[in-house]
Order: C-alpha cells, then sequence, then structure tokens
C-alpha cells in the first residue's frame, strides 16, 4: 500500500477508535491504480455513501438503503469516490477546481453525514458522531478551496 494512503488511513484511526477497515482492503488496494504518482492522498475512508443525493441532508448512517460502500480520497488534486460491487467497478471524481460546498449534519450521539458537493455531482458520506473525525474532513477540505 502507497505510504500516503497508510498515513492517512492512520490518521483516520487515531482520531476515530471505531473507523475500520475491514472488508475495503481490497478496494484500498484497488484504488491505488487510479492515482498518479505525482498526487498525495490527504485523507481517505471507506463507508457508506449516496451519490448525487438531491434531497436534503439527512443522517442515517444505520440505515444502508440506497446506499454504496465506497472509498473516499480526497487528494491534492481531485476527489476520487470508487466502488467495486461484484463485477461492478467504479470510479467518480471531483476536481479541486469544481468543488463548491461541504455541508455537514449530526444527529445527537447516534451518526452524521458528511456531503461533499462539486459542480456536476455530491457525495453523503455516512460517519460516527466523533467530532474530531468531522474536524479532520472538514480542515482537509477547507485547505484545498483557495
Amino acid at each position: 500500500m502507497r505510504a500516503d494512503i497508510e498515513a492517512a488511513l492512520n490518521k483516520n484511526k487515531e482520531i476515530n477508535r471505531l473507523f475500520s477497515t475491514f472488508g475495503f482492503k481490497k478496494n484500498y488496494k484497488r484504488i491505488e491504480n487510479y492515482l498518479s504518482e505525482d498526487e498525495t492522498v490527504l485523507y481517505i475512508r471507506n463507508g457508506n455513501a449516496k451519490i448525487d443525493n438531491q434531497g436534503e441532508l439527512k443522517e442515517s448512517s444505520f440505515s444502508i438503503k440506497n446506499k454504496t460502500p465506497i472509498i473516499l480520497a480526497i487528494t491534492d488534486k481531485r476527489i476520487l469516490i470508487y466502488y467495486k460491487i461484484l463485477l461492478n467497478e467504479k470510479l467518480e471524481q471531483i476536481s479541486i477546481s469544481d468543488l463548491r460546498s461541504f455541508d455537514f449534519k449530526r444527529n445527537g450521539l447516534t451518526s452524521s453525514v458528511f456531503r461533499i458537493t462539486g459542480l456536476t455531482k455530491s457525495v453523503d458520506l455516512d460517519l460516527t458522531c466523533n467530532a474530531g473525525e468531522v474536524k479532520l474532513l472538514n480542515d482537509t477540505l477547507s485547505k484545498l478551496i483557495k
């Protein structure tokens, strides 16, 4: 595994002890095929997500209905949304120049959701209710938007 992916995963594990890569290890290896050598992974995590959700931001991390298990990778050049289910493999991306906003919503003690919106697509990623995890994601994206 690339050193920058390893470092980003370790940062997530430090902040959130509930974070686990269980069931996604092969996908972390596969996403390396889509990264160029001159880009650096700043943030990476697996989770359930709704892609291009036009509705209101709803936190429901205990429900997997209409969600896809993805790897979200934020590099210094783009945001990658990668998933592979059985034989179907897909990579979607949002270039940093297309990044428009990111929003967050938390429901008490149980769950939260983080929406990243680009010019043509968006991704709603389920997170735990850990404030440090949300801060890490928020700080990473804030540094990219100028």
